[in-house]
């Protein structure tokens, strides 16, 4: 499965703010005012990220998950070309 804009712009919230462990990670109301699209589908995109291994859930905010991008993410959003992320 092929990572959307959408799933870009998610990754380079995540990795510039510096979320890249369990304790450094952001609850999904910190990371929506910096996307231009809705709750629901920050969401579900994060939720397909975690799914693929790009980004994975954090501790806990009070009652709010939070996320970190992993390895994978970083790669991800660091290459200029897909097909060297299937290396």
């Amino acid at each position: 499965m092929e990572l959307s804009r959408s799933d870009f712009q998610i990754l380079n919230v995540l990795k510039e703010h510096q979320c890249t462990n369990y304790q450094e990670s952001m609850t999904l109301q910190e990371i929506i005012p910096e996307l231009p699209f809705s709750r629901v589908t920050a969401y579900k995109r994060l939720k397909k990220l975690c799914d693929m291994g790009y980004t994975a859930k954090g501790c806990q905010a009070e009652q709010a998950d939070t996320y970190y991008i992993l390895d994978k993410g970083i790669k991800a959003v660091d290459i200029k070309d897909m097909a060297d992320l299937e290396d």
